[in-house]
């Protein structure tokens, strides 16, 4: 249950990042940001033109 809720967690943080992609801080890597979703978890994505790519997420 509980990693059943951290999942959905993770899922509607990135989901949501079409809204404002550029909320988040910079990564060293051009166009990437980064979304801390939970103490542990890190979602690292591009914002492009016209999407927003997630990479990864990290634990």
């Amino acid at each position: 249950m509980v990693a059943q809720n951290l999942y959905d967690t993770i899922v509607q943080s990135a989901e949501s990042l079409s809204l404002m992609p550029y909320l988040f801080r910079p990564v060293r890597m051009a166009r990437a940001r980064e979304q801390v979703v939970h103490p542990n978890y890190v979602v690292v994505y591009l914002v492009g033109t016209d999407v927003v790519e997630i990479l990864r997420v990290l634990h």
